[in-house]
């Protein structure tokens, strides 16, 4: 089965959680991009995967250690997918990789708001 994923960008907690349990039973994935993870902290991860899988969309981008150490932050939350952006090396992708635990590293190769026209 596909799964369809829901973008809570734009939205405050108590938005994301009653979209999020609107859809629990519609198996998508929920992303989380860095707007709603920097006003409300990683934790949003953890409460929005009681209602299905999780996307962290922060598209890491920094030198390997860095990048290996907010990696290691965010697994603690259980997020099923966590977004690194791919210019910044195969080195910074392995150190994701190589601490991802149960989360799968997606890499992010193009930004679509970077063809958005103003």
């Amino acid at each position: 089965m596909k799964k369809i994923i829901v973008a809570l960008d734009e939205m405050d907690y108590e938005q994301a959680i009653s979209l999020a349990q609107k859809l629990k039973e519609a198996e998508v994935i929920f992303k989380i991009n860095d707007l709603l993870d920097d006003r409300d902290g990683p934790s949003i991860i953890w409460k929005i995967k009681h209602f299905g899988d999780v996307m962290a969309d922060p598209k890491f981008h920094d030198i390997p250690n860095t990048v290996k150490n907010r990696v290691k932050k965010y697994v603690g939350f259980k997020p099923d997918f966590i977004t690194v952006h791919a210019s910044g090396g195969v080195a910074m992708m392995r150190a994701a990789v190589e601490n991802c635990e149960e989360s799968k590293i997606l890499a992010v190769t193009v930004l679509t708001s970077l063809f958005l026209k103003p």
